[in-house]
């Protein structure tokens, strides 16, 4: 070997001598940077569960507070349910009153002529009865029948007299 060759060969060897110490720096770096990246990795993933976490929190928040709120609007739907309930029922109480005012007015009008009325019937009462007391045999005793109005108990009148069965009705007697 020559000295030309080996001269050629040691620089040969310097520069792969270079290369691989080059190489090693890389290498070097390369692990470096992948121990940050895996360093930056953990933090992320880290960072990444506890935003999960969160969430999951958040949502789980939520879900109560909408479970209340829908409960809350149940009992504000079964109450509203309530209230119409009632409001319909005190519509039809209303529309009742009302046909009875306008019945009350209208007998109010008419009191005159139904008291005159009631004294009419009163004296077709009595008269019905002083006949009968008159005459002992009436149709209807003939028949079989018992039409005896004395045994039938009346309320009776401020005069101390029995009002006739007609007016026994409660309607009647608060008219006049």
């Amino acid at each position: 070997m020559n000295k030309l060759n080996i001269k050629e060969a040691n620089e040969h060897l310097k520069q792969l001598h270079r290369r691989v110490i080059e190489l090693e720096n890389q290498v070097h770096m390369h692990a470096l940077h992948s121990q940050e990246l895996e360093k930056t990795n953990a933090e992320l993933r880290a960072r990444l569960e506890a935003a999960e976490l969160s969430r999951q929190r958040e949502l789980e928040a939520k879900d109560a507070q909408n479970a209340e709120l829908v409960s809350r609007l149940g009992e504000g739907e079964a109450r509203v349910d309530v209230l119409l309930r009632a409001a319909e029922e005190r519509d039809r109480l209303v529309e009742d009153l009302e046909v009875k005012a306008r019945l009350f007015y209208e007998v109010v009008e008419h009191r005159a002529a139904l008291g005159r009325i009631v004294e009419v019937l009163d004296e077709i009462h009595k008269q019905k009865r002083a006949s009968e007391k008159a005459s002992p045999a009436s149709p209807a005793k003939l028949n079989g029948e018992r039409l005896d109005e004395s045994n039938r108990t009346s309320p009776a009148d401020s005069n101390g007299t029995q009002s006739p069965p007609y007016l026994e009705s409660p309607h009647v007697n608060s008219i006049t």
